[in-house]
């Protein structure tokens, strides 16, 4: 039996939020390091970063997925 290769859109949705949450900590790491923080409160100024980039990462993957599964489908026309 051939094993399909389905596109789980939650599976998905982790994976860009986790990608998001990991971006948003190496740049606020530099952001950090460098003495970028002006004059706003540094856990108000990561927490809104986190949450954007989160969600924005669930976001465009759950994109992606639904993207290639549509693809996936449209290449087996006896299914």
């Amino acid at each position: 039996m051939k094993r399909r290769n389905t596109w789980d859109p939650t599976a998905s949705a982790f994976c860009g939020a986790m990608a998001g949450m990991t971006l948003t900590l190496v740049l606020e790491s530099y952001d950090v390091f460098a003495g970028w923080f002006d004059g706003t409160d540094p856990y108000i100024h990561i927490a809104t970063e986190m949450a954007v980039f989160a969600a924005g990462g669930a976001l465009l993957f759950v994109a992606l997925a639904r993207r290639r599964h549509r693809a996936s489908r449209k290449r087996r026309p006896n299914d």
